[in-house]
């Protein structure tokens, strides 16, 4: 599966737009996508409209499309048919790195390279300060365990981030994410190796940083659903649940149920 594959950089091609900013508006416009070599297509004729500053909690069984939907707002995959646009321009037309740093990803395989942690945090980083550095290192809780090590930010990692537990490669991965201030966040599984007190804290951390930000919370976990401003449900079908979360939190009473919903 492509989104699991390193996001590497490629070279920029003569005919992609140059964008330094983008909003967050992300629409599927008449889309078709099936992988290579099968006879079934995950998504036929997808219309999708999100706007820039929502939150949405994506759900769906194993396999149901969810990794391909977000393969294709990040141009890893291409529409057979129809167009994935973000703020009306083709993504496949706008530049990787430009893309990279206007979208903040987590995926739920952790990616950590050789080299510093601090080249791990930077890795898609052209210009940045050292306060948005620090600042991405203290929201992500970077900073707590980091002084701990010899060596602190220039700390080397070995390929996958051995040494470090998996809770503290997830945070390294989150400072990553946040270090542009991309208006675009895409979180896959982002907590799954980190205690409830962890997660906890790193979403108290972020709860001004999700405003006015379009974010994707690709989980089951009720924390992250109670952020949501929207719920969708896909299934083998296309989608299968459209709605405000605060609507859908009210029909699964109790919360705690959520974390078992569209699992399978």
């Amino acid at each position: 599966n492509g989104l699991m594959n390193v996001i590497s950089l490629e070279e920029i091609k003569s005919d992609q737009v140059e964008v330094e900013k983008l909003n967050g508006d992300i629409s599927f416009k008449n889309v078709t996508f099936g992988y290579p070599g099968s006879n079934d297509k995950v998504f036929e004729n997808l219309d999708l409209e999100i706007k820039a500053g929502e939150r949405i909690a994506l759900m769906g069984p194993v396999g149901c499309g969810k990794s391909t939907l977000i393969s294709l707002i990040l141009g890893l995959n291409k529409a057979d048919q129809g167009y994935v646009m973000i703020d009306n321009i083709d993504v496949n037309s706008i530049r990787q790195n430009d893309l990279r740093r206007n979208v903040g990803v987590i995926l739920q395989n952790v990616q950590l390279f050789k080299g510093t942690i601090e080249d791990n945090i930077k890795i898609n980083a052209d210009e940045i300060t050292k306060e948005d550095f620090f600042a991405a290192s203290r929201l992500s809780l970077v900073d707590e365990f980091v002084g701990k090590l010899p060596d602190a930010y220039k700390f080397k990692l070995t390929d996958g981030g051995k040494g470090l537990s998996g809770g503290q490669q997830q945070s390294l991965c989150w400072a990553r994410a946040l270090i542009n201030q991309p208006n675009i966040l895409v979180l896959d599984e982002p907590t799954s190796a980190m205690d409830m007190d962890t997660e906890s804290r790193i979403l108290e951390n972020l709860e001004d940083y999700f405003d006015g930000r379009t974010v994707f919370f690709c989980t089951h976990r009720a924390s992250f659903i109670n952020k949501a401003t929207r719920v969708i449900i896909i299934n083998d079908r296309g989608i299968q649940v459209d709605m405000p979360a605060e609507e859908y939190l009210k029909k699964i009473q109790p919360v705690k149920e959520v974390s078992q919903i569209g699992k399978g």
